[in-house]
């Protein structure tokens, strides 16, 4: 029987996100491998009861939960957060015939991969406290440079984040019982003085339209 892969977005937009462009990869990955890979957003979705039942009934079903999500200030969105408290509180009532193993992946907008580690840290958390196995996960810097379209428009090859990706669903195939929870963490796909010019640069262009729309 396939392994069985239930993947959260944690992302408040409703599409074309980052986070999202990452569950497709992962996907495909996992899909090669053999495994059966189910994508959920969270935002679409918690919206009300049965939603939440319909989120628990799939997670109750699956071998391994990966969450992919962005940073807000220092920790997972509001609804992310929510989440993990509500299937916290239902964990007595999961099938645990087979222990489920937690991972994560956290991205941020910062130059530096550090402002993910209190992301990761809740991940884990979730983990121990509801007695599933903590994976480990993977944190990722400079997020909004990291999907496909933008890599290529400025010219960047994007080895190491494939690299890091199938490290990753490795992880997640594995058979052992004990798992490396060490967490993946991706290079920098900028220097950081190049990312920061960028970013400056489309501050300011949209500084300038919202003026020119105001005007």
């Amino acid at each position: 029987m396939s392994t069985q892969i239930l993947i959260l977005i944690g992302s408040p937009k409703k599409k074309d996100s980052t986070s999202e462009s990452i569950a497709t990869k992962l996907k495909l990955i996992l899909g090669e491998q053999g495994a059966c890979v189910h994508v959920m957003s969270l935002f679409l979705s918690l919206n009300d009861s049965e939603n939440i039942d319909k989120f628990f009934k799939k997670i109750n079903s699956v071998d391994i939960i990966t969450f992919i999500s962005p940073v807000y200030v220092d920790s997972p969105p509001f609804m992310v957060l929510k989440f993990l408290e509500i299937i916290s509180e239902k964990s007595k009532t999961l099938n645990n015939e087979k222990c489920k193993k937690i991972f994560a992946i956290s991205l941020c907008g910062y130059p530096e991969a550090v402002h993910n580690e209190l992301s990761l840290m809740i991940y884990k958390n979730f983990a121990d406290c509801c007695g599933f196995l903590w994976g480990g996960g993977m944190s990722i810097s400079m997020a909004p440079f990291i999907r496909q379209d933008h890599i290529r428009y400025i010219g960047v090859k994007n080895q190491n984040l494939l690299h890091s990706y199938e490290m990753l669903c490795r992880k997640m195939l594995s058979v052992e019982d004990e798992i490396d929870d060490e967490c993946i963490e991706v290079a920098p796909i900028l220097p950081k003085w190049l990312y920061l010019s960028i970013a400056h640069i489309a501050w300011y262009c949209s500084y300038v339209r919202n003026v020119l729309k105001r005007g």
